[in-house]
Protein backbone atom coordinates (compact mmCIF):
# COMPACT_ATOMS: atom_id res chain seq x y z
CA UNK A 1 0.00 0.00 0.00
CA UNK A 2 0.74 3.45 -0.66
CA UNK A 3 -0.27 7.39 -0.71
CA UNK A 4 -0.98 8.23 -3.82
CA UNK A 5 -2.49 11.91 -5.17
CA UNK A 6 -5.04 12.07 -6.99
CA UNK A 7 -5.98 14.90 -9.81
CA UNK A 8 -9.28 16.38 -7.80
CA UNK A 9 -6.59 16.74 -5.05
CA UNK A 10 -7.86 13.86 -2.55
CA UNK A 11 -4.93 11.75 -0.81
CA UNK A 12 -5.03 8.41 0.33
CA UNK A 13 -3.39 5.17 1.17
CA UNK A 14 -5.70 1.99 0.16
CA UNK A 15 -5.88 -0.87 -1.18
CA UNK A 16 -6.16 -1.22 -5.11
CA UNK A 17 -7.80 -3.40 -7.47
CA UNK A 18 -5.44 -4.47 -10.82
CA UNK A 19 -7.98 -4.02 -13.59
CA UNK A 20 -6.87 -4.48 -17.16
CA UNK A 21 -3.46 -3.59 -16.11
CA UNK A 22 -4.32 -0.43 -14.52
CA UNK A 23 -4.83 0.41 -11.10
CA UNK A 24 -7.78 1.49 -9.77
CA UNK A 25 -8.67 3.25 -6.71
CA UNK A 26 -12.06 3.11 -4.44
CA UNK A 27 -13.25 5.58 -1.93
CA UNK A 28 -16.15 5.30 -0.50
CA UNK A 29 -19.12 8.11 0.73
CA UNK A 30 -21.80 8.06 2.89
CA UNK A 31 -25.01 10.28 3.48
CA UNK A 32 -28.50 9.21 5.33
CA UNK A 33 -31.70 11.22 5.47
CA UNK A 34 -35.02 10.85 7.22
CA UNK A 35 -37.66 10.22 4.64
CA UNK A 36 -41.49 9.49 4.83
CA UNK A 37 -42.92 8.79 1.42
CA UNK A 38 -46.12 9.41 0.80
CA UNK A 39 -48.75 6.51 -0.34
CA UNK A 40 -47.47 5.47 -4.21
CA UNK A 41 -50.11 3.52 -6.06
CA UNK A 42 -48.63 0.96 -8.44
CA UNK A 43 -47.15 2.33 -11.37
CA UNK A 44 -45.97 5.68 -9.35
CA UNK A 45 -42.86 6.82 -8.00
CA UNK A 46 -41.17 9.45 -5.81
CA UNK A 47 -38.04 10.69 -5.57
CA UNK A 48 -36.00 12.74 -3.01
CA UNK A 49 -32.16 13.75 -2.28
CA UNK A 50 -29.57 12.79 -0.04
CA UNK A 51 -26.43 14.96 0.29
CA UNK A 52 -23.17 13.20 0.30
CA UNK A 53 -20.39 15.79 0.56
CA UNK A 54 -18.11 14.37 -2.29
CA UNK A 55 -20.26 12.92 -4.87
CA UNK A 56 -20.05 13.59 -8.64
CA UNK A 57 -21.56 13.11 -11.32
CA UNK A 58 -20.26 9.79 -12.94
CA UNK A 59 -20.19 8.38 -9.37
CA UNK A 60 -21.71 4.44 -8.80
CA UNK A 61 -24.59 5.36 -6.05
CA UNK A 62 -26.38 2.56 -4.25
CA UNK A 63 -29.23 2.91 -1.85
CA UNK A 64 -31.06 1.26 1.08
CA UNK A 65 -34.12 1.63 3.34
CA UNK A 66 -34.53 1.29 7.01
CA UNK A 67 -37.91 -0.72 6.80
CA UNK A 68 -38.91 -3.15 4.26
CA UNK A 69 -39.72 -1.74 1.01
CA UNK A 70 -42.80 -4.18 0.18
CA UNK A 71 -41.54 -4.79 -3.17
CA UNK A 72 -40.93 -1.42 -4.62
CA UNK A 73 -37.76 -0.24 -6.42
CA UNK A 74 -35.09 1.26 -4.76
CA UNK A 75 -32.36 3.36 -7.40
CA UNK A 76 -30.04 5.94 -6.48
CA UNK A 77 -27.56 8.18 -8.93
CA UNK A 78 -25.75 11.16 -8.37
CA UNK A 79 -27.22 13.69 -10.20
CA UNK A 80 -24.98 16.96 -8.95
CA UNK A 81 -22.47 17.94 -7.33
CA UNK A 82 -23.09 16.65 -4.05
CA UNK A 83 -26.37 15.12 -4.32
CA UNK A 84 -27.76 11.67 -5.09
CA UNK A 85 -31.24 11.52 -5.79
CA UNK A 86 -32.90 8.33 -4.62
CA UNK A 87 -36.21 7.14 -6.66
CA UNK A 88 -38.90 4.50 -5.30
CA UNK A 89 -40.83 3.34 -7.45
CA UNK A 90 -44.04 1.39 -6.97
CA UNK A 91 -44.29 -1.27 -9.56
CA UNK A 92 -45.78 -4.19 -7.62
CA UNK A 93 -49.37 -4.73 -9.83
CA UNK A 94 -51.08 -4.37 -6.82
CA UNK A 95 -52.42 -1.99 -4.13
CA UNK A 96 -50.56 1.41 -3.22
CA UNK A 97 -47.67 1.25 -0.57
CA UNK A 98 -47.28 3.35 2.24
CA UNK A 99 -44.03 3.22 3.51
CA UNK A 100 -43.69 4.66 7.47
CA UNK A 101 -40.91 7.01 8.20
CA UNK A 102 -37.54 5.61 7.72
CA UNK A 103 -33.62 5.89 7.74
CA UNK A 104 -32.40 6.50 3.99
CA UNK A 105 -28.73 5.21 3.52
CA UNK A 106 -26.53 6.28 0.62
CA UNK A 107 -23.44 4.80 -0.56
CA UNK A 108 -21.31 6.50 -3.07
CA UNK A 109 -18.50 4.71 -4.65
CA UNK A 110 -15.71 7.06 -6.73
CA UNK A 111 -13.59 5.20 -8.92
CA UNK A 112 -9.88 7.32 -9.97
CA UNK A 113 -6.81 6.22 -11.47
CA UNK A 114 -3.74 7.72 -9.74
CA UNK A 115 -2.65 11.09 -11.09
Amino acid sequence: MATTNFTDGTVITSAWMNVADAFIYQRFLTGSATYDAASLADGVGASTTVTVTGAALGDFALASFSLSTQGMIVSASVTSTDTVTVRFQNETAGAAIDLASGTLSVLVIKLATPA
